[in-house]
């Protein structure tokens, strides 16, 4: 992939701290994290340019794609003339790897596939196409046979439509729960009101209360939610007020409950498989 600031020079004689500044900015918050994320590999900036290997034509196009929508965000807020705009050319081929560089056809034709796309556009070649086109939802404008400099056969090359490209935005913020204009019923069990955490754990009495308590808690659940004039919330709206003893899997009806370990001594607890804290 071969990206290019459009208008470069203008932009420089405009402010040229400022568009250094910028590049740089975008270079680190938007072009790095977006190849990290599609597993491609910056093989080196050239001033207002920059060529990236990917090892995937759909994660280079995809790439891509996310580029030009976070330069279009980052540009809002500034002056139209003040705004840097990318034209980006993909191409698949083979390429000399020589001392982390690039080069070779592969790499010609994606240089000259940017100069081809106009300002803010991304073409792509046949052979990328062939590889994407049932794998991405995107529309595709054939530009027909193109003649490539220092390139024996023409290069049938594609324009990204913009216009099939989702427009980017944020997380979504979740709607705030709202609750019915009647009245409420929330059913719970009791709670421990002492100020001995201990009394509401172990004592076999404790056991059998929660497990009659549950059974209520079900069989009442949905009797109380027959009643129109109320909103009864779902069962896993409520919450035990303490640790649950029983397990996920209550008794059947007729089965007394598993009778619990109440020793409240620290080593019976331990050595029963179960250590406070």
């Amino acid at each position: 992939m071969a990206a290019d600031v459009v208008g470069y020079s203008r932009l420089i004689e405009l402010d040229e701290h400022g568009t250094l500044a910028s590049l740089k900015e975008r270079r680190r918050g938007i072009l790095e994290p977006l190849v990290r994320e599609h597993h491609g590999r910056i093989v080196k900036v050239m001033g207002d340019g920059v060529l990236v290997e990917f090892a995937s034509a759909v994660n280079a196009v995809t790439c891509a794609v996310e580029l030009q929508k976070g330069m279009i965000a980052a540009n809002q807020g500034r002056a139209d003339d003040r705004h840097i705009v990318l034209r980006i050319g993909i191409n698949l081929g083979d390429v000399v790897v020589e001392g982390g560089d690039l080069f070779g056809d592969g790499v010609i034709v994606a240089v000259r596939l940017q100069t081809i796309a106009g300002p803010g556009d991304i073409c792509i070649s046949g052979s990328v196409y062939d590889q994407v086109k049932r794998k991405l939802d995107f529309s595709f404008d054939e530009l027909g046979p193109q003649e490539i400099k220092n390139i024996a056969e023409p290069v049938t090359v594609y324009r990204i439509d913009a216009s099939s490209i989702p427009e980017h935005h944020g997380p979504a913020e979740k709607a705030p729960l709202t609750l019915p204009a009647k009245p409420s019923i929330a059913v719970l069990p009791f709670t421990n009101m002492s100020n001995d955490p201990e009394r509401g754990l172990c004592t076999g009495a404790e056991v059998w209360r929660r497990w009659r308590m549950g059974r209520f808690l079900n069989r009442n659940q949905a009797t109380l939610a027959r009643f129109a004039g109320h909103f009864c919330p779902p069962r896993g709206c409520g919450f035990w007020a303490a640790p649950p003893l029983m397990p996920a899997s209550s008794p059947g009806r007729g089965r007394r409950p598993p009778v619990a370990d109440c020793s409240r001594s620290r080593q019976a607890r331990t050595a029963s498989g179960w250590s406070p804290g």
